[in-house]
């Protein structure tokens, strides 16, 4: 267990804990969120839970609590996966985790789907889990779907009815379940956990889907407070079903007392005067270089210490990584759902049983085409479109910097580069969120710019602020901004 020394704003807010509050941490980059959690939850003479859903937040918290703590440290998923294996062990149940499970039930329902139907399907069922959508209210489906840019016909809309209430008569009778059946499950079914807790501390609050803020409130006791923490301005997850209000909502409903960590020990001031036009409030108390540097094009060598290199795309990094590994530099690819996604395009590039390697340029022509017939039956989807274009562009520059002489080496090549331990992390924006580095190169900065594009609701602006705000408050010494993100 850590001895923690608290900040003015740090102590004001564990005092108000220690009076019986509930309290909500506004947070901003750096400043000293989980040390705060961490001090009010030490001060707890009863037991409490701190839930978060990343796994770097758990681990920090559980880290400085120390492995003599009382306090329980959760992932949300591995929270509710407790509750779904207590119900399970009454009824003698085994857990079956099935990653692929919705496409699996659409098989059985609806055979001969092709895969991009079936995927159109899948994302909606994962956003109306997300927002603890009744699958037996039709319009409310279509609705939520229809925000996330899936346009439903009739019989998809039936079809989602199902599969949603199909997957989860499956959880609960026959242990199978997919990653977020872990949260939607106990959460919709109101499956309360066998232990609750007078104080639930609650991380990352600003990117909660309506179903993990529902779940961690179904652990706290009546009368119990909670400790909430966040940064409304870090909200950037909405793309993928957070509730845009999910801080607020938390606050409102337990009446919180409101304290903000304005002072980021992460950076210094001038890191922190160029995002101060979206965070006012923000200060550099950082100990580090705090120095801002422009480069033309990134490059092969890098200052020392822990370093990324941070891109509003993935398109951006998977190509930089391909032409680091030709040329046998060092670097570890962030693997994610975009970069399966562009492995799975491999191979369905492939299927066609002419398939030459020296034509795939062709194939990958074919599979676009195919893509965009498709889209046109289910309302166009331009951003959609916009995005297979994107994996297409992408996949002829792997392959043209490769030296694969195959598919399979090819995948090969992308699976080593995302297994790499060695030079520096190559990550989107998205997926940098909660995370620091001595340096950070910022490709493209202008990629970033909120003004370089139309957003269709003030919600979708907020969040490409937010992005601006987080990309560039994740380096502790260097932030270079790279004009050209390709290699030079």
């Amino acid at each position: 267990m850590q001895t923690l020394t608290l900040s003015a704003e740090q102590q004001q807010i564990l005092d108000m804990f220690l009076a019986g509050e509930s309290v909500a941490i506004h947070a901003r980059a750096g400043s000293g969120k989980t040390a705060t959690i961490v001090a009010c939850l030490m001060a707890e003479k009863t037991r409490g839970i701190a839930l978060a859903f990343m796994n770097k937040a758990v681990e920090e918290i559980a880290s400085r609590l120390g492995p003599s703590t009382v306090h329980t440290v959760s992932t949300l998923n591995s929270a509710g996966l407790d509750i779904l294996k207590e119900h399970w062990a009454k009824n003698r149940v085994k857990m079956n985790l099935q990653d692929k499970k919705l496409y699996l039930l659409i098989d059985k329902m609806k055979p001969g789907l092709d895969y991009a139907t079936k995927k159109y399907i899948v994302d909606a069922a994962n956003v109306c889990r997300a927002g603890m959508v009744d699958p037996d209210d039709f319009n409310h489906l279509d609705e939520v779907a229809a925000r996330f840019w899936l346009m439903l016909n009739t019989e998809q809309i039936l079809l989602l009815s199902e599969v949603m209430k199909t997957s989860a008569r499956m959880a609960l009778n026959e242990g199978v379940i997919d990653f977020e059946d872990m949260i939607w499950v106990p959460a919709y079914m109101k499956m309360y956990p066998s232990e609750t807790f007078e104080v639930v501390a609650i991380d990352e609050a600003q990117d909660l889907t309506t179903a993990k803020r529902e779940l961690a409130l179904m652990f706290l006791r009546p009368g119990g407070r909670v400790i909430v923490a966040g940064d409304r301005c870090q909200a950037i997850q909405g793309w993928s079903g957070a509730e845009r209000q999910s801080f607020d909502a938390i606050v409102g409903a337990f009446k919180c007392k409101e304290v903000t960590l304005s002072v980021s020990r992460r950076f210094g001031p001038n890191i922190a005067k160029i995002v101060k036009p979206i965070v006012p409030d923000i200060v550099g108390g950082g100990k580090g270089l705090d120095r801002i540097m422009t480069m033309q094009r990134i490059g092969t060598e890098f200052l020392p210490g822990k370093t990324a290199i941070i891109a509003r795309y993935n398109s951006t990094l998977i190509e930089l990584a391909m032409n680091y590994y030709k040329r046998r530099i060092p670097c570890k690819l962030k693997k994610d759902s975009v970069v399966d996604e562009i492995v799975r395009s491999l191979w369905a590039i492939k299927k066609p049983n002419s398939f030459r390697y020296e034509n795939f340029d062709k194939y990958v022509d074919i599979w676009l085409n195919e893509k965009k017939v498709w889209a046109a039956t289910v309302g166009g989807l331009p951003d959609w479109v916009d995005k297979m274009e994107q994996h297409a562009d992408l996949l002829k520059k792997m392959k043209a910097t490769s030296d694969a002489v195959n598919v399979k080496e090819l995948e090969a090549e992308i699976d080593f580069l995302c297994k790499s331990e060695t030079g520096p992390i190559l990550i989107t924006a998205h997926s940098s969120k909660g995370m620091e580095f001595d340096n950070v190169y910022l490709l493209s900065p202008q990629t970033f710019d909120p003004t370089s594009r139309t957003y269709p609701n003030q919600s979708e602006i907020d969040e490409a602020y937010n992005l601006v705000y987080v990309a560039y408050t994740r380096a502790k010494d260097n932030l270079v901004l790279v004009e050209d993100g390709e290699l030079r």
